[in-house]
């Protein structure tokens, strides 16, 4: 290998053995300091993220002595799984890498830190020998002891596939927010359950000044579909509720990959709760319905987190039947494939309108299976809302006639609660 970089307008000559393509694996361990993390106060664009841990990963593979790493952008081509990344894009993402900096002590003459680059280079260039593009990198030695040290405490460890796998950086934020808060106690015990502010965890995220104050916006842009990225493409799984009394998250990790955690760490290797592959299942399709019909938000305008929760097991009891399997509905066995393929038609809205009708119906109507009336009520959201909207638009363009405003019937629906319940 043979090349000339430009970095900091300076030029460096690289003489580094390109990595062997064999070694780099996304199942390859990434290894980052809670100081890097830290440290890392901009957003990253999702490559970079993945830019960043591969590097690392290597590092961690290579026994590097320099921390100085030549990757083949082919390589790095494979491992993203596409056919080819245009040079101006790689550099960017090499650009804002090696943009990085670090404090490593204060400036006495201005009474401020002095920042160094991460990385004494980080780019492109091509191989004089072989004419293949590749990628150079090498850290900054001044940085070496707070971000590079591999034996380091306070670090996270995760397989690379975790970032390769998410499509968003605010997930890979979020993902890695996460694990460096999943630590061991002294007994062996690990951390499940802990609360932080929203605007703290916002800023974790490097989402700025966006969602100041307001998480039902945040919620809905950003958390509920980083979860059910997480959930289903990572090694770890989590729920969370929103305080709006004091404004904060509760986070409580469901499923983690024990294995990543070395003995250092003090970890057991039987931990003491441990979520099953079928659990894992069930948790991955809660958080698919949740996330279908905006639970958070339906929370925060106010409607009964009961009822929600019941709406979200009923859905899930009926998609995790069989396909061929029967369920019945008013009384009568219809195909399972036919109830399952109206869930997934249902919105907020849907959930909205039949959580207003159950409002309705509770007042005039005693409600003895209040699953099989839901289960109705869901079945029939659909071609009811419509009705229902048109029937409100009629109301408003003649206000000499009176519309109902409700198309259950409430009769009819205490009749089908009767028959479903015996």
């Amino acid at each position: 290998m043979k090349g000339i970089i430009k970095s900091n307008h300076q030029e460096t000559e690289i003489t580094t053995p390109i990595t062997d393509s064999n070694k780099i694996s996304i199942f390859n361990y990434v290894n980052k300091s809670n100081l890097m993390l830290a440290s890392i106060k901009e957003p990253l664009s999702v490559n970079s993220y993945k830019l960043l841990d591969l590097y690392l990963s290597m590092l961690e593979e290579s026994k590097s002595e320099d921390g100085a790493l030549v990757i083949r952008k082919k390589d790095f081509e494979n491992m993203l799984g596409v056919e080819r990344i245009r040079t101006e894009y790689l550099n960017k993402w090499c650009d804002e890498l090696f943009n990085l900096k670090i404090a490593v002590g204060i400036n006495p003459d201005k009474n401020s830190e002095l920042p160094v680059h991460m990385f004494s280079y980080f780019g492109v260039i091509v191989d004089e020998d072989s004419g293949q593009t590749v990628i150079a990198a090498k850290y900054n030695q001044d940085a070496k002891n707070m971000f590079f040290d591999n034996g380091a405490i306070n670090s996270i460890k995760y397989q690379l596939k975790v970032t390769v796998n998410l499509k968003s950086e605010l997930s890979i934020r979020l993902y890695i927010y996460l694990r460096s808060n999943l630590f061991f106690y002294s007994n062996g015990d690990f951390r499940r359950k802990w609360e932080i502010p929203f605007d703290k965890l916002r800023k974790e995220m490097c989402c700025g000044k966006a969602y100041k104050d307001n998480f039902k916006e945040f919620n809905r842009r950003i958390f509920l579909k980083a979860q059910a990225e997480i959930n289903e493409k990572t090694d770890l799984a989590f729920e969370y509720k929103y305080n709006r009394v004091n404004q904060s998250i509760s986070f409580e990790i469901k499923r983690f990959d024990k294995t990543i955690f070395v003995k250092e760490s003090g970890c057991s290797t039987e931990p003491e709760v441990e979520i099953s592959e079928e659990e894992a299942k069930k948790l991955q399709l809660q958080a698919k319905v949740e996330t279908q019909i905006d639970f958070e938000s339906l929370v925060a305008d106010g409607y009964s987190e009961k009822y929600l929760n019941l709406i979200v097991k009923t859905i899930c009891e009926v998609k995790s039947k069989a396909s061929n399997s029967k369920s019945k509905i008013s009384g009568v066995s219809i195909p399972t494939k036919e109830v399952t393929d109206k869930f997934d038609s249902l919105t907020k809205e849907h959930i909205a309108y039949v959580l207003d009708t159950l409002e309705v119906a509770r007042k005039t109507t005693k409600i003895a299976n209040i699953k099989s009336y839901l289960k109705t009520m869901l079945f029939n959201a659909d071609e009811a809302f419509v009705t229902n909207e048109s029937c409100k638009t009629a109301q408003s363009s003649s206000s000499s006639k009176k519309s109902s405003n409700a198309s259950y019937s409430i009769d009819d629906l205490k009749k089908l609660d009767y028959i479903d319940s015996i």
